[in-house]
């Protein structure tokens, strides 16, 4: 993981390297995300209160993340690329699509999740009306 130093003393009054908040956040995940995507493309930034957004989650848009004032617009770029973005499926081969339409088949034929709930549900309220017939015949 590469550690970037900010120098804030020497850019106090610099307007070029100014610090200037590019989004809020309400969530960490998405403010990491795209702190990640911008570092990958080389810009510089940072995100903060990570931490009381966490243990105080009610705190709307508490999360900032900050880039230089002179990067601020290939960050605005790079992140409006990375979000309209398409995933590419030109890579995958005739077995890795072959797989794909066989474990969709798989899942379309099982069970949904909902009606092991609902017939679990059904045999505890047999089993909970059994006993309470037991009880009300002593």
């Amino acid at each position: 993981m590469h550690a970037y130093k900010l120098d804030l003393d020497s850019h106090i009054f610099d307007t070029e390297k100014a610090l200037v908040a590019l989004r809020r956040f309400s969530l960490d995940a998405p403010a990491q995300m795209c702190a990640m995507t911008l570092r990958n493309a080389g810009v510089q930034c940072f995100v903060t209160n990570t931490m009381s957004a966490s243990m105080l989650p009610m705190i709307d848009n508490s999360i900032g993340l900050y880039v230089h004032n002179s990067e601020y617009a290939v960050a605005i770029e790079i992140l409006q690329q990375a979000e309209t973005a398409q995933p590419d499926y030109r890579d995958a081969d005739h077995e890795m699509i072959a797989y794909a339409q066989k474990l969709n088949a798989w899942r379309s034929k099982t069970i949904p999740n909902w009606s092991i709930f609902v017939i679990a549900l059904f045999f505890v309220s047999l089993i909970l009306a059994s006993m309470f017939a037991n009880i009300s015949m002593w």
